[in-house]
Formats: C-alpha cells, structure tokens, sequence
C-alpha cells in the first residue's frame, strides 16, 4: 500500500507496453514478408502479453484503492488523477513522468497497431483482387441459358446438309 508500489506496478505496465510495441514491430515486418508460421506464434506471445496486462493493471488498480484508502481520500475511481490529489509534490512530480512515459508507449503502441491493421486490409485486398484475376468471369459471349438453346434449335432447323438425301 506505498507509493512505491504503485510506481513499481507502473513501471511494470510500461515495461508491458514497451513489448507489445516491440511485437508489434515484428508483426509488420511478418506481415509484409507473408511468414504466416513465425506470425501465428508472435500471436500468442502477444496474447501472453495482453493477459500479463490486465493482470498488472487489475494489481495497479488495487494498489491504488489502497494508496488513497490510507491518505483518506473517499474518491470515485482508483485512477492516477485521484492519486494525484493527494500525494505530495515529489511524489506527483514522480507519477506524472511514469503517467507520461505510459502514455507515450501506449500512443506509440496505437499507432503501430494501426499501421498493422493497414496492412492487413492491403493484404486481404490484393488477395480478392488475384483471386478475382484468377477465376473465371460470366460474361455474354462464353454461356447464355436462353441463347444456347436457341442456337441448338437453329442450327437444327437451318443445317447446311439436307439428312434426307
């Protein structure tokens, strides 16, 4: 129920950050060079990752519950901004750099995630567009329900050769 803690967990969740940006990284390059097996198991360190930070941010939560139960201070939600009305100026001075190097991780994070999805949609693009290439396209001249049957008739009633001679 210190301070330290608290900053310990904050640490923690920028050092979380700070892999997810790193994965995320790598996942662009996978992307673009199209290696599926490598990007499949990055999936899953990412998803180690996203679960190590619910957990650590559930623990931040309830360190800081308990950091403003103990200075007395009744407010609505354990969140740094309440923290930060009740702790002295050293101290808030402290937590306002970690909030601010969580917030630049997390916009980093944000952004390179966006970057990603980009890619994707290029990618599940150019995949629609070869496939459309690759088959094969209706179009008058190749079949026509009505048009077949009408040229079979035709060409039996109008034959070059007469079958009764």
């Amino acid at each position: 129920m210190t301070f330290e803690k608290v900053k310990l967990v904050l640490q923690q969740l920028i050092d979380v950050h700070e892999t997810l940006y790193q994965l995320a990284k790598k996942k662009s390059i996978m992307i673009t060079k199209n290696q599926m097996p490598e990007l499949e198991w990055l999936l899953r360190e990412e998803t180690k990752s996203v679960q190590k930070l619910r957990m650590i941010d559930s623990i931040r939560e309830r360190e800081v519950t308990a950091l403003l139960n103990n200075k007395g201070y009744k407010g609505n939600e354990p969140i740094l901004a309440e923290l930060l009305k009740v702790v002295s100026e050293e101290e808030k001075e402290s937590l306002l750099n970690l909030q601010e190097e969580l917030l630049e991780k997390m916009t980093l994070l944000r952004k390179k995630n966006q970057h990603n999805q980009e890619l994707l949609e290029e990618s599940i693009n150019f995949v629609h567009f070869s496939l459309e290439l690759l088959s094969p396209q209706l179009s008058d001249h190749h079949y026509h329900p009505d048009h077949d049957v009408d040229q079979e008739q035709n060409s039996r009633t109008s034959s070059v050769f007469d079958s009764k001679a």
